[in-house]
């Protein structure tokens, strides 16, 4: 991807074609190609953990117009005028907004962009709202009110931006209840995760989006708003595992269950997270999962509780992981990770894992690597 930039910079592509005295379809084309680039290193960049090439350069390509493209050709003596709604355009021009606000906003007053300016402490908790409210206001303005809920592709767009909405808060949230650890904040915190699961679970059972499943099944969100496909943000905090905190130490047996049913629904939405041997992500919520359960069922040991199906079928899952053979390459790298060899036969789960995590106890960054 390095060598895709620079190439597009040696092309010129990093300067607006306004500027270099083009025709307006090659000015509407460089731009697209141009944000694109952007988008695709910013999502392959934090994959990886690494800084995106240019998007914290100076540049000054402009945005891609809101039109379709129809509405342009060789023959155009000028861009059209943009429409007012949403376009076959905005699915993409959403991400490139999201971008390019943040990056404007921070070059004007720090002269630099920054990624990670929800957690940034020397940045004052006034200037994160603010940026907050100016992603919040435009992406209503712009994009969430124009969404038709008879189209498919608006639906998407929809619940997106609202899951993006909610994973950014869930992020300040989550810096501010680890600074002041008031109940309020944890309250507001598991609202947030609990509302970006709901969202994850609508994505991924929606009717209507049956024809993006190709795209959406692709991919869990471990972190409040990670899009392998079109990512914008990656948040650190990730909340399958907040819920899952909160499932085994609520000490409301009602909402306990209304957790743990939340739980269930995400498995039941996201069939692959049982394939324990494509992502450690998994392996490792699995291992979180059943031992969360057993630490939820020790504290309301009187009351009997059956165990959700889920649950079982997550544990069966984990019992094959442990005793059958696995890809030489995976038993390698457990091997490597851990220091021994794949459990034998009659490995206890339950047995191996204590769960008394509270939220200062979650490693975020390895959940971050472990792609």
């Amino acid at each position: 991807m390095g060598m895709t930039i620079r190439n597009a910079e040696k092309l010129g592509l990093h300067r607006d074609g306004t500027i270099l005295g083009l025709s307006p379809v090659d000015i509407e084309d460089r731009r697209r190609v141009w944000w694109q680039l952007q988008h695709i290193d910013l999502a392959l960049a934090v994959r990886v953990g690494l800084t995106p090439m240019t998007l914290t350069a100076s540049w000054d390509v402009q945005l891609p117009s809101n039109i379709e493209d129809h509405d342009i050709n060789s023959n155009s003596l000028a861009i059209p005028t943009e429409r007012t709604g949403l376009t076959s355009m905005s699915y993409c021009l959403f991400t490139y907004w999201v971008l390019n606000s943040q990056r404007q906003t921070f070059l004007a007053k720090h002269g630099r962009f920054e990624l990670s300016w929800q957690t940034n402490p020397a940045l004052p908790g006034a200037a994160k709202d603010d940026m907050m409210s100016q992603l919040r206001d435009g992406i209503n303005q712009k994009f969430v009110q124009y969404c038709d809920p008879i189209k498919p592709l608006d639906v998407l767009l929809q619940l997106f931006a609202r899951y993006f909405i909610t994973g950014m808060q869930l992020r300040l949230l989550y810096t501010r209840a680890l600074e002041q650890s008031s109940g309020e904040d944890r309250t507001a915190l598991l609202d947030a995760a609990t509302q970006s699961l709901r969202y994850v679970i609508a994505i991924q059972t929606q009717p209507s989006l049956i024809q993006f499943w190709w795209l959406t099944k692709a991919w869990f969100s471990w972190q409040a708003c990670e899009w392998p496909s079109w990512g914008t943000i990656r948040i650190l905090i990730a909340p399958v595992m907040f819920v899952l905190i909160e499932a085994s130490d609520q000490s409301d047996m009602y909402k306990a269950q209304e957790l743990w049913d939340l739980l269930a629904s995400v498995y039941t939405a996201n069939a692959d997270l049982l394939e324990l041997a494509e992502d450690r992500r998994k392996l490792h919520a699995a291992e979180l999962i059943v031992a969360a359960w057993s630490a939820h069922r020790t504290k309301y040991d009187g009351h009997q509780l059956e165990d959700p199906t889920f649950v079982v079928e997550v544990r069966q899952k984990l019992a094959a992981y442990c005793t059958d053979p696995v890809p030489e390459t995976i038993q390698t790298f457990r091997q490597a990770r851990d220091n021994q060899t794949v459990p034998p036969d009659g490995f206890s789960i339950e047995g191996g894992f204590d769960f008394d995590m509270d939220l200062q106890d979650i490693d975020w960054s390895f959940w971050s690597s472990i792609d």
